[in-house]
């Protein structure tokens, strides 16, 4: 089965970026490199890379990004299901950028 839409980046963030890098770092190996004073660079080895950091102003929680052609398009679709935009698009270090959204809660 051929993936469309396929996860390329992830990010867990908390108010410990210190305890949440020294965690991961622990258990699966991962190589972590600072980029900011609140955001480290993770590669995961031979799956997707991703960043661990602490934003205290969102609190914890982890977002994965996917790849699509027209972010619009996805967000119209992702709001007709009950989704809304968190925020419009924001810029990567890889130059790409993205606009984010929150699920429905599930009941």
């Amino acid at each position: 089965m051929s993936h469309t839409h396929p996860i390329v980046h992830f990010e867990i963030l908390g108010r410990d970026q210190k305890l949440l890098e020294e965690f991961y770092q622990s258990i699966f190996h991962w190589e972590i490199d600072p980029v900011e004073d609140w955001y480290s660079v993770v590669n995961s080895g031979a799956g997707i890379h991703g960043g661990i950091g602490a934003r205290k102003q969102y609190g914890g929680h982890v977002t994965f990004y996917v790849a699509v052609e027209d972010g619009v398009a996805s967000l119209q679709r992702i709001e007709s299901k009950g989704g809304k935009t968190a925020f419009g698009h924001i810029r990567f270090l890889t130059a790409a950028s993205s606009p984010a959204f929150l699920i429905p809660r599930a009941t």
